[in-house]
């Protein structure tokens, strides 16, 4: 059983574009975590919000929950 047999064969699909669009999703979101943070260090101070959110959705998807 994979669990995926009670799932509409649209969702098992979308899951699967997710799983392989997962690796380079967390490359951009990295890359652009450091660009925020190049900003907020040149006085953007609306960026200090986004790398909040930003740093807390990479800690989501790589189970870095400290």
């Amino acid at each position: 059983y994979d669990g995926t047999e009670s799932m509409p064969p649209e969702e098992v699909e979308a899951n699967a574009r997710l799983i392989v669009a997962a690796p380079e999703l967390l490359g951009v979101l990295e890359r652009a975590i450091r660009r925020l943070e190049i900003a907020h260090a040149n006085g953007d101070s609306i960026m200090r919000e986004w790398i909040v959110d930003a740093r807390a959705a990479l800690a989501k998807a790589t189970g870095d929950q400290s």
